[in-house]
């Protein structure tokens, strides 16, 4: 049996220990490059865990360690270790990793426990530091042992990279310095989770021109949208400017508002394409906050809500005294879909009752397909065959209740195009979603969140119709 063989085995006893003692870690140096898909073949599996928890893990290792912690120190960085023989394969844990770059002793360890991303080998979930953190460490080496590393990395780094057009860059740098208001000195991370990504590329082209220096992880492909995001809470609580092109949503997920909550600006961009991001670019913000405070001045303050469409829906609902959403964000920490365009509030959930035609969910739905809900009490309680799809969508804990109330204020989205992150900002529109809403003031929790469409509807609130 060679020695990559015996790493899945390895791999589980690691992580094992690892979430029973509640320690974070993260593989880094050559064996985060193999397990990241690197013809790179290492001789062992380097890791890194916070400081002060070393102590921890060796006890929990300890049948296992056959090298103590130990404190190291040389020109070009400084460390303790302890090494430990797990069926068969030797693993260093190191911590307060540092190395000195540049002239200057940079937290290496730390960066990569920040700069992570997930993997998956062998049915063992792990976080490796990112590729981006390992080329510019072994780069400040200046080794000629390091050579090949670094072209292998350079080499994957610019494997299926898209072609940054000069629109998506326009766009990016407007969000980044006109929005974000971005400066050298801010902590940005930016959140992935495929690839190629062209939308990711652009912010990191314009952070890279002009020299902000920023954080990226990459998040499982297969998470569900709305899932908890724990791997990054720690990277997400320290950063200042989060942006999340992603395809599964983080927008509400709790660590999203965690980070919001301690003062990070957050933009989410869930599904979205290069079609719909230099949509951002050509809208007028001006014109879509004038448009977001003539609507919460008719919601502000009103209790009852009833929505009515041509192709059938009639539901009704409470609104009283739940915040409003969607408005010019002001100093602060917050989360904003981009593109930007509603206005929204989580209902009282059990005030919902009534029927829903489904105009539009994602791809899925469309009106010739009478989708159709029943709602009881805020819970979706009947549903025909063709609403299956949606069902399909919140299968799980509490995914059944009414989650939001949202109103379409985008005069540059002309008409549903099948993905909820455009179709939901259309001027005069409804969209309602059920699922989560604990981030924006309701009280049901739930790992799923999704919207749908209800075009050209009737809105009365407290009898009044609504203009937009």
């Amino acid at each position: 049996m060679s020695l990559v063989d015996k790493f899945p085995d390895c791999l589980k006893v690691i992580s094992k220990v690892m979430q029973k003692q509640d320690i974070a870690f993260c593989v880094i140096g050559s064996s985060s490059l193999f397990f990241q898909g690197l013809n790179i073949i290492p001789h062992d599996i380097d890791l890194v865990v916070p400081k002060n928890d070393l102590v921890k893990i060796t006890k929990s290792l300890k049948k296992y360690c056959v090298i103590p912690i130990t404190p190291h120190e040389n020109e070009i960085s400084s460390y303790y270790n302890a090494v430990f023989k797990i069926n068969g394969v030797e693993v260093e844990i190191l911590e307060d990793y540092k190395v000195k770059i540049d002239g200057k002793i940079s937290p290496v360890g730390q960066r990569a426990l920040d700069e992570k991303n997930f993997v998956e080998y062998n049915g063992v979930q792990l976080m490796c530091s990112s590729l981006r953190s390992e080329l510019s460490k072994y780069k400040s080496f200046n080794r000629d042992k390091d050579k090949q590393k670094i072209k292998l990395i350079e080499a994957k780094l610019n494997e299926n990279k898209p072609v940054v057009s000069e629109g998506l860059s326009k766009t990016a740098g407007m969000i980044l310095f006109d929005f974000l208001e971005v400066r050298k000195n801010s902590k940005v991370l930016l959140i992935n989770d495929h690839t190629p990504n062209p939308v990711l590329e652009a912010f990191k082209s314009i952070l890279d021109k002009e020299k902000i220096p920023f954080a990226e992880s990459k998040l499982r492909e297969d998470r569900v949208s709305s899932e908890p995001i724990p791997e990054i809470l720690s990277q997400m609580v320290k950063s200042k400017i989060i942006i999340a092109p992603t395809t599964k949503s983080i927008t509400w997920s709790p660590e999203t508002k965690i980070a919001a909550d301690k003062g990070a600006k957050i933009i989410t961009l869930p599904s979205i394409t290069e079609e719909i991001f230099l949509k951002i670019g050509e809208a007028n913000f001006d014109e879509i906050w004038k448009e977001n405070n003539k609507i919460a001045k008719q919601l502000r303050g009103k209790n009852k809500v009833q929505v009515t469409t041509p192709s059938g829906t009639n539901i009704s609902f409470s609104i009283k005294k739940r915040e409003l959403h969607g408005l010019k964000p002001k100093k602060g920490g917050f989360v904003m879909n981009l593109p930007t365009g509603e206005v929204y509030c989580a209902p009282i959930e059990e005030t919902m009752d009534g029927e829903i035609f489904i105009d539009y969910f994602k791809e899925l739905i469309k009106p010739e397909d009478k989708a159709w809900l029943k709602v009881e009490n805020g819970r979706i309680s009947e549903w025909n065959p063709s609403a299956q799809p949606f069902i399909d969508a919140q299968r799980a804990e509490n995914g059944l209740i009414v989650a939001e109330f949202g109103i379409g204020t985008n005069k540059w989205h002309k008409g549903p195009i099948g993905n909820i992150l455009h179709d939901e900002k259309i001027f005069g529109t409804v969209h309602i979603a059920f699922g989560n809403n604990v981030s924006f003031g309701g009280k049901n929790k739930s790992p799923v969140h999704n919207d749908l469409i209800l075009i050209k509807p009737n809105v009365l609130i407290d009898g009044k119709k609504l203009e937009w």
